[in-house]
């Protein structure tokens, strides 16, 4: 038993189909292919498979594949289950030349239509069969089979292979010898002429390389002396302006600092003072009432102030005073207590409002204090930013003098070198090309016999050589056409069978949708009329009753 893969399908014509099939076929690889070229009008609806056929267990791994072209038939791929004879030596077996003229006559001459008349589709095939079986009786003849038949075949074709092979080798051997030769020869002819040159070339290289060497020496020397002065002169003039930068910025720096406190300092002083007269202001509008009292408050406080700020250096003396003051205030606060009622509850007041104050004031001066210091190191932080980036700046700009003086002199060194190399050089091949013309216009009658006949030689290898690789290019371009048309081809096909099954696809969903949508309304239909059948049994049985 053997397993035989089949590719089968119907197709009305085959002629635009070719290159299709070729390629399916080709990814497929079956062991048949089976094409049926014909267009059926009247419908088989007996069998699939005629009698005799329908085994399915002969029949495996059967696929659905997509149709040629635009054909309504689709691609059947399956594995055919054969029974294989294995024909031993002595049995009979078919000769190669068959006569298949005199088949195709007899089955010609039957006629078809009369015993096919009123017969099943299998009595139909079993007369099929029979008929073809006669035609392999009569027409195909049969022999023994022979061992000697099959090792002088064998025998033959060693032959004919080791022969072949043998003139290729030949062939590829003389052209190979023929491409070696051409290239040695070439190859001597020039490693010749490279060492001539080379060593021509050493002798006056040297030669100049000394000249050149003894004046460079003396340049250098005189550049070198005259390099040396101008550094020490700059490093003497940096070192100087960096020691006058120093003491000018340490100056500078001073004397900013010493007008900042100052002004700092009178800021401070007007602020306070501005607020306590605020202060001392709203003190007197809120005890508007009482304006004798408060009179006489500001008048104190006024000659307090007064003695605050002219005896500065007196502490003591102030202390004193104060203590003198406030005893003096108290008697007189007794006194008036006495007279009215009513200047207690304004002396209650005072009282809170002055402890008020003093709080007030207190967590004033606290706030202040912490704005004070926040801002002086924000000012002292800028400063100090300002002449680090001054610094950096410097240092930025020193360095990058240095290197464009450098990168400068040298540009102008290798112009220099550059200009005398050309004109000593030039100087050189004028000389030498005089001698080299003298010598050579010897040598050159000589050679000139010589050459003439080499030239021939090439210019004949040449044209050979020429012609060798137009046909050679020639081979080539079609092989590369050829091979360009299979792969336009293959993306073409591709493209095709991607739309063909992306319309086949939407095809498909469409009729699919249409059917759903169809079974669904024909089933709420008919739930309807069931329930309206019911409905009206039920008023009929209500009528009755």
């Amino acid at each position: 038993m053997k397993n035989l893969k089949v590719w089968y399908t119907n197709a009305d014509e085959v002629s635009n189909k070719a290159e299709e099939i070729k390629e399916r076929v080709s990814e497929a690889d079956p062991d048949i292919v089976a094409i049926v070229k014909t267009k059926i009008n009247d419908m088989i609806s007996d069998a699939i498979f005629p009698e005799g056929y329908q085994n399915v267990e002969d029949i495996k791994n059967l696929e659905n594949e997509i149709p040629l072209g635009a054909s309504d038939h689709c691609v059947l791929v399956f594995d055919y289950m054969m029974e294989f004879k294995l024909v031993t030596m002595g049995q009979e077996v078919w000769k190669r030349r068959v006569d298949y003229r005199r088949i195709r006559d007899y089955l010609g001459e039957v006629q078809w239509e009369e015993e096919i008349r009123g017969k099943t589709v299998q009595d139909m095939m079993d007369l099929v069969i029979r008929k073809y079986q006669e035609a392999e009786e009569r027409f195909i003849p049969t022999t023994k089979l022979k061992q000697h038949h099959k090792t002088k075949l064998k025998q033959h074709h060693k032959t004919k292979l080791k022969q072949h092979h043998k003139t290729k080798l030949k062939q590829h051997h003389k052209t190979k010898l023929k491409q070696h030769h051409k290239t040695k020869l070439k190859q001597h002819h020039k490693t010749k002429l490279k060492q001539h040159h080379k060593t021509k070339l050493k002798q006056h290289h040297k030669t100049k390389l000394k000249q050149h060497q003894k004046t460079k020496l003396k340049q250098h020397h005189k550049t070198k002396l005259k390099q040396h002065h101008k550094t020490k002169l700059k490093q003497h003039h940096k070192t100087k302006l960096k020691q006058h930068h120093k003491t000018k910025l340490k100056q500078h720096h001073k004397t900013k600092l010493k007008q900042h406190h100052k002004t700092k300092l009178k800021q401070h002083h007007k602020t306070k003072l501005k607020q306590h007269h605020k202060t001392k202001l709203k003190q007197h509008h809120k005890t508007k009432l009482k304006q004798h009292h408060k009179t006489k408050l500001k008048q104190h406080h006024k000659t307090k102030l007064k003695q605050h700020h002219k005896t500065k250096l007196k502490q003591h003396h102030k202390t004193k005073l104060k203590q003198h003051h406030k005893t003096k205030l108290k008697q007189h606060h007794k006194t008036k207590l006495k007279q009215h009622h009513k200047t207690k509850l304004k002396q209650h007041h005072k009282t809170k409002l002055k402890q008020h104050h003093k709080t007030k004031l207190k967590q004033h001066h606290k706030t202040k204090l912490k704005q004070h210091h926040k801002t002086k190191l924000k000012q002292h932080h800028k400063t100090k930013l300002k002449q680090h980036h001054k610094t950096k700046l410097k240092q930025h700009h020193k360095t990058k003098l240095k290197q464009h003086h450098k990168t400068k002199l040298k540009q102008h060194h290798k112009t220099k070198l550059k200009q005398h190399h050309k004109t000593k050089l030039k100087q050189h091949h004028k000389t030498k090309l005089k001698q080299h013309h003298k010598t050579k216009l010897k040598q050159h009658h000589k050679t000139k016999l010589k050459q003439h006949h080499k030239t021939k030689l090439k210019q004949h290898h040449k044209t050979k050589l020429k012609q060798h690789h137009k046909t050679k290019l020639k081979q080539h371009h079609e092989t590369k056409l050829k091979q360009h048309h299979k792969t336009k081809l293959k993306q073409h096909h591709k493209t095709k069978l991607k739309q063909h099954h992306e319309t086949k696809l939407k095809q498909h969903h469409k009729t699919k949708l249409k059917q759903h949508h169809e079974t669904k309304l024909k089933q709420h239909h008919k739930t309807k009329l069931k329930q309206h059948h019911i409905n009206n049994n039920i008023h009929k049985n209500q009528l009755t009753k």
